[in-house]
């Protein structure tokens, strides 16, 4: 073999060279240290710009025009750098051609004559857009987890806060309804009796509504006017909604039965609510809504196939309308995602509004947004109708229940004053009661007296040992009546305490003593059948 094929000369190494720098991914370059004038630029050099050579030549500046405003001090910088220490690094943003912004990672070397004078710049610059997109996803991923941790956190203690105060509320509530039920009709301190009951009712409301707001509750559904519903909650908007927004609430006269979770229904109303009055920092006005719809009033094509696909011949309508700053486009197709959010940071969770779509969803149904910057924004919300209001199932106060006669309910409770309330409520309604502080002493009871138990009463979280695990060890003990549970905090705080435990009836706290007496009678019913 000849040395001409088996050796590389000095223009087929400039060949190779050429050819190795024209196949980088990363852009590769030369200018004039003193002209700035480019010397040299591969492909992918002209392409992360997306300038021509052309224009390169043209404007010797055209780089530090691109970089991103607010990074040409880290530009700027990185060339100051250059001089006093003969390289620098930098990452920064810039402006491609096209207008879209892009991340650049750069490495810049000043080569240096004979002399010991600048003779011209090198450098690799690599584009990192791909890598920072990921990188702040990530760390967005990261804030949001965060973020959830800090409202399950606040979920948790909002349970626990909920239950001692629950306790006290039942306390009170129980020995109010005792009261006015042992008063004469004729009594002028039954009507102060009364409003001071009505009060604590509406506290007890307000608890549970706060719950539902910072923790997820099962569904529990039943025939409920959505007229009703929005009622209800006036008193609790007027409190959220600032002074100078106007809330008018324009429902319509026939009733809007929905087999829905009230609590729920709640949830959904505030939030939107809520959003309304912070797309009116200035103020404005809130207009809340109630129709009945059918498919063939629907207003376009769109909602005509959403009705339809549907499967429900009818909808009551919930339309929540606020004359703020309305959405784009862009904003409305995200609305419903978690954690987006429109607001500065501090200012909202973006849970608000996700919640509403999954708490709607749940139930069946669907929403309907409309929205131009400037406007305001209305959300309508669709949920299958009942057809007859006869069908609606209203909490009445239950009168006196004739007791099933059987021999003891032991009842555990380790807060004395709801124990004692709820034994004398129980006597009161003809039953006999064992009492017990706590879990323990509860087991230890009716081992002792078991032939003597018909009928269980415990408190979820107790001292010692807690009413679930209570409940298994008198399984144990050969337990065969019926037991019914009694908490103040939320039921999904409860599911571990129950992981063991089958079927169970749960009696939540603060309850009327007709509650308790209606939660007994009926388990003693099935039991004695």
């Amino acid at each position: 073999m000849s040395d001409e094929n088996s050796t590389v000369g000095p223009h087929h190494e400039t060949q190779v060279l050429a050819q190795l720098l024209e196949m980088m991914r990363q852009a590769v370059w030369a200018v004039d240290a003193t002209s700035g004038e480019l010397l040299y630029a591969n492909r992918s050099g002209l392409s992360v710009y997306g300038y021509s050579l052309e224009q390169w030549q043209a404007n010797t500046n055209i780089w530090l025009e691109s970089v991103y405003p607010d990074d040409l001090h880290i530009a700027e910088g990185s060339g100051a750098k250059l001089y006093t220490d003969g390289e620098s690094h930098a990452e920064y943003r810039i402006i491609h051609a096209s207008g879209e912004v892009r991340w650049l990672q750069s490495y810049s070397y000043l080569v240096k004559d004979r002399d010991g004078a600048p003779s011209f710049i090198g450098g690799i610059v690599a584009d990192i857009t791909a890598r920072k997109r990921a990188e702040e996803s990530r760390n967005k991923l990261q804030v949001e987890l965060e973020r959830s941790r800090r409202l399950e956190s606040i979920g948790q203690l909002a349970g626990g806060i909920a239950h001692d105060f629950n306790n006290l509320l039942l306390i009170i509530m129980g020995h109010l309804d005792m009261a006015i039920e042992d008063l004469p009709s004729t009594s002028e301190v039954r009507s102060g009796l009364f409003e001071a009951q009505s009060a604590a009712r509406r506290a007890s409301e307000l608890t549970s509504r706060l719950l539902s707001f910072s923790r997820a509750q099962p569904l529990k559904r039943v025939h409920v006017d959505l007229n009703e519903v929005i009622a209800g909650s006036v008193r609790l908007l007027e409190r959220l909604i600032s002074t100078n927004v106007k809330i008018i609430i324009n429902t319509c006269d026939a009733p809007l039965i929905v087999h829905a979770d009230a609590s729920y229904l709640d949830q959904v109303l505030i939030n939107l609510c809520v959003n309304a009055r912070d797309a009116m920092p200035g103020g404005g006005e809130i207009r809340v809504t109630t129709e009945r719809l059918i498919g063939t009033d629907a207003r376009d094509a769109r909602q005509v196939h959403r009705l339809s696909s549907s499967g429900a011949a009818a909808f009551a309508v919930l339309s929540v309308e606020d004359t703020g700053c309305g959405m784009s486009p862009d904003a409305q197709s995200q609305i419903f995602e978690p954690f987006y959010t429109t607001k500065p940071v501090g200012s909202g969770t973006g849970l608000g509004l996700s919640v509403v779509h999954g708490v709607v969803k749940q139930h069946g149904g669907f929403i309907d947004v409309a929205s131009e910057p400037g406007v305001g924004s209305t959300f309508r919300v669709h949920l299958p109708s009942v057809d007859s209001a006869k069908d609606a199932t209203h909490s009445k106060t239950a009168g006196a229940l004739r007791p099933v006669q059987v021999t003891n309910i032991l009842l555990a409770e380790d807060e004395d004053g709801v124990r004692r309330m709820a034994a004398r409520i129980l006597r009161r309604a003809g039953y006999s009661v064992i009492e017990a502080r706590d879990g323990e002493e509860a087991v230890r009871i009716f081992e002792a007296r078991r032939a003597e138990i018909g009928f269980v009463i415990l408190d979820v979280v107790m001292p010692k040992l807690a009413g679930p695990a209570a409940w298994q060890q008198m399984l144990n003990l050969g337990a065969d009546v019926p037991v019914l549970f009694s908490s103040g905090y939320s039921p999904e705080l409860l599911q571990q305490e129950f992981a063991e435990i089958g079927d169970y009836h749960m009696l939540p706290k603060p309850y009327a003593p007709s509650a308790l007496v209606s939660a007994v009678e009926p388990l003693l019913v099935k039991q004695s059948s």
